[in-house]
């Protein structure tokens, strides 16, 4: 188990930073890092959740997210949740534009749009006694800013080390995939691969580091249709991220 996590670990780690251009084809990758912030609260049936994070994304651009909503809790080790985000330094494809003669991205930093999501979670655990517990997290996401929807299909499994009967350390891999409903000629438009390392400092209290991989592929902007009609745009971006998390869970 120790070295399939080191391995992955290496793998995030090793995302280089080079200069790209959609229109030439040229796939590109960066590195980044952000910080976040999980707040739990449970009410009754009711698990609230506040989350902010705040970082780069894409490169030279910052990004942010505040986050609010409630799982509801169902039998079975299931829940549905809906949450509302506020998102700054989020790109579409149509970011990409030609301006005083010279093709670049658009800064969003400051620009604000508005993600509106609905979850439906299920965890598996395989008997009683094991360290490990899967879980899949299917999520129905809209932005109000251009109307597109999209569906995330997440598997995830965590693995605890356990001491005195609590857990003390626990790993998390995640392999989101991202489906496209409303706005590209693509089924899946990006996909991620995500490894947290958490440190349980008690009950309530963690702390985590956070390794990402996510590559996003993009197609021809209106801009690059008008001015480049005859080139063909297939382009990747893939972008490793380092953050710290902190998690409270009351």
């Amino acid at each position: 188990m120790s070295k399939f996590l080191l391995s992955l670990f290496f793998l995030l780690s090793t995302a280089f930073a080079h200069d790209h251009d959609p229109g030439r084809n040229v796939d590109a990758n960066y590195s980044s890092n952000y910080v976040k912030g999980t707040l739990f609260k449970r009410v009754n049936s009711f698990k609230l959740k506040l989350e902010a994070q705040k970082g780069e994304h894409y490169q030279n651009q910052s990004h942010s997210q505040l986050l609010l909503g409630t799982y509801y809790l169902l039998p079975s080790a299931q829940r549905i949740g809906f949450f509302f985000a506020e998102n700054t330094g989020l790109r579409h494809t149509n970011d990409w534009v030609f301006e005083n003669n010279e093709w670049r991205w658009n800064d969003t930093s400051q620009r604000k749009e508005y993600l509106s999501q609905f979850v439906y979670t299920k965890k598996f655990t395989p008997h009683t006694k094991t360290p490990i517990v899967y879980e899949l997290i299917n999520t129905y996401q809209t932005n109000s800013f251009n109307g597109q929807s999209s569906f995330i299909f997440q598997p995830n499994m965590h693995y605890f080390i356990f001491s005195k009967g609590q857990p003390k350390f626990s790993f998390r891999l995640s392999v989101p995939l991202y489906y496209a409903l409303n706005f590209d000629q693509r089924s899946i438009y990006k996909q991620g691969l995500y490894l947290g390392s958490i440190y349980h400092i008690n009950r309530h209290y963690m702390i985590a580091l956070g390794l990402k991989q996510t590559t996003e592929k993009w197609v021809a902007s209106t801009d690059s249709i008008e001015k480049r009609p005859s080139q063909d745009y297939a382009f990747e971006e893939t972008i490793g991220q380092i953050g710290l998390e902190f998690i409270i869970s009351l």
